[in-house]
């Protein structure tokens, strides 16, 4: 993906999802259609009548299977779980006015994207719970944007996917 694109993606969603916003409500809302964008961008993608994908009106849970059918690749397992767990949150909050065991699961799913990463510094910078969660939805939507956006070429692709076994025993000199 060029810088531009990545840019742009970057701005649409802070666009949406604020660190100055203090309702988690509208980050777990919006930061959940941002993701489903995502899916939905990539899996229209994929098929040859588009509109019919849009008319089957499909729930972000049949649009992510959807996706990992279409995916070459396996998508990293840290961002199906926490695909998972933006949904979870989402459903909670859009079905309950004050949803039980929310801080709970807003707090597993802030410690999966954390323990996730390579460098989680960034939340040593932050105080609040709605700015973690904020990031989080960042760095989720970052992994999954790159998994579903980058194409590699060639014989990357054919390593990754395995298609190059290393040399049996029945193949090597005697």
């Amino acid at each position: 993906m060029e810088d531009f694109q990545l840019n742009e993606q970057y701005k649409k969603f802070w666009k949406h999802v604020s660190l100055g916003k203090k309702d988690e409500t509208l980050i777990v809302l919006k930061g959940h259609l941002l993701l489903e964008d995502i899916l939905r961008e990539f899996c229209a993608a994929q098929v040859k009548n588009k509109d019919a994908l849009e008319q089957a009106k499909l729930s972000f849970m049949q649009i992510l299977h959807l996706t990992k059918a279409f995916h070459e690749l396996k998508i990293q397992d840290w961002i199906l779980g926490g695909l998972n767990n933006v949904n979870t949150l989402r459903n909670m909050l859009a079905h309950n006015l004050e949803p039980e065991r929310y801080i709970k699961k807003r707090e597993e799913f802030i410690n999966h994207i954390r323990s996730s990463m390579t460098d989680a510094s960034i939340y040593e910078d932050l105080s609040l719970a709605h700015e973690h969660l904020a990031v989080s939805i960042f760095f989720l939507y970052s992994g999954l944007s790159a998994n579903l956006r980058f194409k590699p070429k060639g014989l990357l692709v054919a390593a990754l996917s395995g298609a190059y076994p290393e040399k049996s025993s029945t193949n090597r000199k005697k």
